[in-house]
């Protein structure tokens, strides 16, 4: 993340060449760990616009009321423009998924999606190949929500069977929202299907768990 970085130039992460980032997976290898190197789009439209300024209000409970009035008013257009004629259940409908993409789009949807497979398939080089039932991959907090259904898939993919997947612990660092608050989400399905990936899903209380 650029925000351990200290340097007079807060751009320098977003400039490594092939050379510094070998030289950083040496260095890190040291503690056996493995880095993961987002291109600065695909971390600010997957972090930034998506975790920080969406998900992460939603999931404490906040409604982003905060919008700026011209994105309002775009969505509300775009809205608009798919309810000509006689409402029918097909121009609802039409005009409901209408509006849930545009609602995708404001919220970087792509990025989210396109960070957590950079993750994927960096886990599945890793351990995924060489694995049975005994082993666990540990998945931490909303930015990676899609994770465990994304490892699955990929498992499937590769004709791994049950005893050779291994177990897979989702925990979420964060509260998680009332149904009133999480269904404001225009991507709340997608989420929740990602988590459901996980053989274990963990909160903070049981309240969360409920919710």
């Amino acid at each position: 993340t650029p925000y351990v970085l200290r340097d007079a130039d807060i751009q320098l992460v977003w400039k490594l060449d092939d050379a510094d980032r070998e030289e950083i997976t040496k260095r890190v290898k040291a503690f056996d760990c493995v880095p993961i190197f987002l291109e600065k789009e695909v971390f600010v439209d997957h972090y930034i616009r998506c975790c920080m300024q969406r998900i992460r209000d939603i999931f404490h409970n906040v409604l982003n009321v905060n919008l700026p009035s011209e994105e309002t008013r775009r969505l509300e257009r775009e809205y608009a423009s798919n309810r000509t004629g006689e409402p029918s259940k097909e121009s609802e409908h039409a005009a409901a998924e209408a509006k849930r993409m545009s609602h995708k789009r404001r919220d970087r949807w792509g990025g989210f999606v396109t960070g957590c497979n950079l993750f994927a398939d960096v886990i599945m080089k890793l351990v995924m190949k060489k694995v049975t039932d005994r082993d666990l991959v540990w998945v931490h907090n909303y930015p990676l929500m899609l994770l465990p259904q994304l490892l699955r898939a990929r498992a499937l993919d590769l004709g791994l069977p049950a005893k050779m997947q291994p177990k897979i612990v989702f925990f979420l660092h964060t509260p998680f929202p009332t149904s009133e608050i999480f269904r404001t989400l225009s991507v709340r399905n997608e989420l929740l299907e990602g988590v459901l990936g996980a053989n274990v899903v963990g909160f903070h209380t049981f309240d969360h768990a409920r919710h």
